[in-house]
C-alpha cells in the first residue's frame, strides 16, 4: 500500500472516530448533545442506537435521520439544533420547527396547520411569521414534497 493511500486511510479513520467520540461527549444521559457545534465537519450527521455518526448516506439515509433497533425515525429535536440541519418545513415535527430560532411551540403547531408550502411566500402568511423571523430561520428551511 502506497504511503499516500495509508495517510488518507488514517485521515478518514480520525475523522471517523472524532465523530463518535463527538457523539459520545455529547449524548448526556439520553437528553442530547451540547451546544451548538461550530466548526465541526459532519457531512451526513446521523444517529444509530443513540451514537451521532457522520457517515449515514453510506447507510441510505438522510442529515437528521436515526435509527433504533434497526426502525428509521428522525434524530431528537436537540440533536437537529446542535447540529444546525435544515428543517423540512412539510414533515418536520412540531419539536423539530421548534428548533427553529423564535419558533416555540405555538408557531410550530401553526405551521404544521398550515401544510402544505411551496416556499417561503407561502410560510410568510402564518400568522406570527415576519419578515425578520423569516429572514432569521430561511437558512435552514427547505421545502420537501407536499404529501
Amino acid at each position: 500500500m502506497s504511503r499516500a493511500r495509508r495517510r488518507e486511510g488514517s485521515l478518514d479513520l480520525a475523522a471517523s472516530l472524532l465523530c463518535v467520540l463527538l457523539g459520545g461527549l455529547l449524548w448526556d444521559l439520553g437528553r442530547g448533545p451540547g451546544p451548538a457545534l461550530e466548526g465541526v465537519s459532519c457531512p451526513v450527521p446521523v444517529e444509530l442506537d443513540g451514537r451521532l455518526d457522520c457517515e449515514g448516506d453510506t447507510l441510505g439515509l438522510r442529515a437528521g435521520d436515526a435509527l433504533h433497533e434497526g426502525r428509521r425515525a428522525r434524530m431528537a429535536p436537540a440533536w437537529i439544533e446542535a447540529l444546525q440541519l435544515d428543517v423540512d418545513v412539510n414533515r418536520a415535527s412540531e419539536a423539530e420547527l421548534a428548533t427553529l430560532r423564535g419558533v416555540g411551540p405555538v408557531l410550530a403547531r401553526r405551521i404544521v396547520e398550515g401544510r402544505p408550502y411551496r416556499d417561503l411566500v407561502e410560510l410568510d402568511e402564518v400568522r406570527g411569521i415576519g419578515p425578520k423571523k423569516l429572514a432569521a430561520i430561511a437558512p435552514r428551511l427547505r421545502f420537501g414534497p407536499m404529501n
